[in-house]
């Protein structure tokens, strides 16, 4: 299964991204058949990014949610759950950043708030993490800092005001997740 999501990672690289479906496809089947939710995730996670760079973000949205769903309901053990948090968290944020570069900042906020969701699933197994907080609140603070970055040089007084008050929301929402 390993070696099929690297051949899989490495064919999306090359934008060979239908032969990357093939493997990921081979890769899901393996994965479910010996019930490994970990690699699964994985699975899912990789799919998502072919599908969102062969131009079909709802797609790969779905198999995103899929892949927090499973992650949400899933009994890993901790070297297993630790990985996948990493693997989950590092996913949404490098597209997120890829997103940007590409000027596209609704999907980049979407990834944004998809790393938040994997950060709300640790909260509600475990509320007294701060750590989980506290990357809450660098989320937040990144989408801020994404609509400070993509500000229109020129917008009437109204579109601006609303602007403003997004990003303070969203800033507020930062610090109160910090707090």
């Amino acid at each position: 299964m390993v070696r099929t999501l690297s051949d899989a990672s490495s064919l999306f690289g090359k934008e060979r991204y239908k032969k990357a479906l093939e493997k990921l496809d081979k890769a899901e089947k393996l994965a479910e058949k010996t019930k490994r939710t970990d690699i699964l995730c994985r699975v899912l996670l990789q799919k998502g990014a072919v599908m969102n760079s062969m131009g079909k973000p709802d797609e790969g949205q779905d198999l995103y949610d899929k892949a927090l769903d499973i992650y949400r309901t899933s009994n890993l053990n901790e070297q297993e759950s630790s990985v996948l948090k990493h693997t989950l968290s590092n996913t949404f944020s490098e597209l997120a950043k890829h997103f940007k570069m590409a000027d596209s900042i609704e999907n980049a906020e979407k990834c944004y708030l998809n790393e938040i969701k994997v950060y709300e699933i640790l909260l509600e197994k475990d509320p007294e993490d701060e750590d989980s907080n506290l990357e809450i609140a660098r989320v937040f603070k990144a989408i801020g800092d994404l609509y400070e970055y993509f500000k229109p040089e020129k917008m009437d007084p109204e579109t601006e005001r609303q602007y403003y008050e997004k990003i303070l929301d969203i800033r507020e929402k930062a610090f109160e997740a910090a707090s």
